[in-house]
């Protein structure tokens, strides 16, 4: 081995070191201004379980996620905790929630808590996960991946169930062995290119629309790319999607996950100062909230001409993009 790539191998030991050093003062002292409530159902303890699930992200291959983004985790938070009150009042039993993508878990984190029996985690609405490990990412984020889910079931128990493989075969898959499962709240957080997110509309209008109803809300994350933003509005076009509500525009950072990564470098970690609340900054960020129409349904049973023309044109884009790829190789 030579000097230069030992110096490099230490180099990277002492950023390991440093960043697990780092995240042992920073978790303890913000666990203990962010200790668990009495309430099982309470954000505080929302925000405890995702300061856990920190944790488990592999230094330097940090997993982006909506704990960045105080607005966006309120937002998915109390759109299922005002759900789940009107249900409580009206009689009915807590809503149910689906996840299309699992990242680091902080959805999971919100969606459960907020639809939790306020004294007991283990009871409440259930909670679906869609996940593909093994389609990016590696071997480090797959075991992230499976310490954040296995650490959330120790908290929510037998309320979630994870289905693991390519989302646009396992919903299907889900749908059928299951059609009296209907999802309350559903987020779309998976593959992010246009491909990605088009074929998981497509599976839900088309394969799986018993999960679904003109009632189910619906977070589609990250819709300021230009991949989800296309797919999204593609279908509030054609009347699949209804849009009651979107959010954009310059917000405050929570640097407590954000500082995570810096702006130019995955080896660089921030500190925040644990004395004080969260240091913040601008950032970019979107997310919409929608609702399937039950023209969908229609169409899903009986529009041919409409199924094929959109499996048409997704096919077109799918076939720009790859070739777009090839030529960015051949020009590299």
């Amino acid at each position: 081995m030579t000097a230069t790539r030992l110096s490099n191998l230490c180099l990277l030991l002492l950023t390991t070191a440093t960043t697990t050093a780092q995240r042992v003062h920073e978790r303890g002292a913000y666990l203990k201004q962010f200790a668990l409530s009495s309430k099982a159902n309470s954000y505080e303890n929302a925000y405890h379980h995702m300061l856990r699930l920190r944790d488990f992200q592999p230094p330097l291959l940090e997993i982006g996620n909506i704990a960045w983004v105080p607005n966006q985790a309120f937002k998915y938070y109390w759109a299922a905790r005002a759900l789940a009150v009107e249900r409580f009042i009206a009689g009915k039993p807590a809503p149910t929630t689906c996840e299309i993508g699992f990242g680091s878990g902080m959805s999971t984190s919100l969606l459960a808590s907020a639809t939790a029996d306020p004294d007991d985690a283990t009871k409440g609405g259930r909670h679906f996960v869609f996940d593909c490990p093994q389609c990016g990412g590696g071997s480090n984020l797959t075991a992230a991946k499976a310490e954040g889910f296995a650490y959330l079931s120790k908290v929510f128990g037998p309320r979630l169930e994870q289905h693991l493989g390519p989302s646009v075969t396992e919903v299907p898959k889900f749908a059928a062995a299951n059609p009296n499962v209907l999802c309350d709240v559903l987020s779309v957080d998976g593959d992010h290119s246009y491909a990605g997110v088009a074929r998981d509309i497509h599976s839900l209008v088309f394969n799986a629309s018993s999960m679904w109803n003109d009632q189910t809300i619906v977070f589609f994350d990250d819709v300021d790319k230009p991949g989800p933003k296309t797919a999204y509005y593609e279908a509030i076009q054609r009347e699949w999607l209804v849009e009651i509500e979107k959010f954009a525009g310059f917000i405050q950072l929570d640097m407590m996950f954000s500082s995570q990564v810096a702006k130019t470098s995955m080896s660089h970690h921030e500190v925040p100062d644990v004395t004080k609340v969260p240091k913040t900054l601008a950032y970019q960020k979107s997310f919409r909230e929608a609702r399937f129409t039950q023209k969908a349904v229609t169409d899903a049973g009986s529009s041919e001409k409409i199924k094929t023309a959109y499996l048409v044109e997704m096919e077109r884009r799918i076939g720009v993009e790859a070739s777009k790829k090839r030529a960015g190789r051949r020009l590299a």
